[in-house]
């Protein structure tokens, strides 16, 4: 790029072969073939001055002789019934280029290809973007920028300002990214006519959370609860049941094993037991006393304060439920 490109041969020998190309109004023979590699765009000349005999001079698209896709071609260009032409090249597209005897002419070939001087300093199109990413997830991620701007160029990736070794290329890939992978990634790119930094790509890695796993959950205790999590990192564990019939992941756990057994199943069990015992007359009086049991259960387990309020609202329930169950008489009763 940005200098001409002399390369010779000769056609004495070409042949043309099965499935090659035939533009109507260029009669030619005896081809030789050439392959150029565009590294950046622009507008590129082509010719054969310098050649001994009558050319005829095509340039096309595409890897394989039958499916090739003609870009231009020309007969008289210049001195000796030479050809040349210009088309505009597209950055990183390899061309075809074949040249052939008018009507079978033969000789040596000089082929000159040029693409003018570019001084573009660098710049992108496509900025590397930020991540969020669970800790020893087991999978890679890449960053990746795009660059214009004339070559030759060179890239270095940083983290967090400083200097990635062997990460020169667009992209960077990590492996099963680290808590200690996290930081800010950027890209800076250089060329003789100017730099360039990207933005700074943030990669934020999670550390996954306990309650992830069902062996992890958390227990929840006491009357009232309000719980939060972040599940932003949480992932689906193996063999998790489909919940509610709707397929889904990312989730947390928590545990009411205690509440829902020893609250609830245990004094069912326990109120059953009275109701055969006493008959259900006595067992009934059992529920005015839910109250008493709350309040006491809360100084108990919760280290909830008791007002005078609730001393006198108690004594109030355990007078009421002694005289409904006989326990206590009223005089002249």
């Amino acid at each position: 790029m940005g200098s001409t490109n002399l390369v010779t041969g000769d056609n004495t020998s070409g042949t043309s072969e099965p499935g090659e190309p035939v533009n109507p109004g260029f009669p030619g023979d005896r081809s030789v073939w050439w392959s150029w590699f565009a590294a950046d765009g622009g507008m590129v000349t082509v010719d054969t001055a310098g050649s001994s005999f009558d050319t005829i001079l095509a340039v096309y698209a595409g890897s394989a002789i039958t499916n090739l896709t003609l870009v231009s071609v020309n007969d008289d260009f210049g001195v000796l019934n030479t050809s040349g032409l210009s088309f505009p090249a597209v950055g990183g597209v390899t061309y075809q280029i074949a040249v052939q005897g008018f009507f079978g002419a033969q000789g040596s070939v000089a082929l000159n290809v040029r693409l003018p001087v570019s001084t573009t300093p660098p710049g992108f199109t496509t900025q590397p973007l930020s991540r969020t990413v669970p800790d020893n997830a087991g999978s890679d991620i890449t960053f990746l920028a795009v660059l214009t701007g004339s070559l030759p160029r060179t890239l270095q990736w940083q983290k967090d300002g400083l200097a990635l070794p062997n990460a020169t290329n667009f992209s960077l890939t990590l492996s099963n990214p680290r808590v200690a992978d996290a930081g800010g990634y950027r890209v800076v790119a250089v060329n003789p006519y100017g730099s360039a930094t990207s933005s700074v790509a943030v990669l934020a890695v999670q550390a996954a959370l306990a309650q992830d796993a069902f062996d992890g959950r958390i227990v929840l205790s006491g009357q009232i609860n309000t719980a939060s999590a972040e599940n932003t990192v949480a992932t689906l564990e193996s063999g998790e049941p489909v919940h509610g019939g709707v397929p889904c992941g990312a989730s947390v756990w928590w545990s009411l094993l205690v509440v829902g057994v020893l609250c609830t199943g245990v004094a069912y069990i326990l109120y059953f037991k009275l109701i055969e015992n006493s008959g259900p007359a006595l067992a009934l009086t059992v529920t005015f006393l839910v109250p008493v049991f709350a309040i006491a259960y809360g100084v108990l387990f919760l280290g909830e304060s008791v007002t005078a309020w609730m001393l006198v609202c108690g004594a109030v329930i355990l007078l009421g439920t002694a005289l409904s169950s006989g326990l206590v008489k009223l005089p002249g009763r």
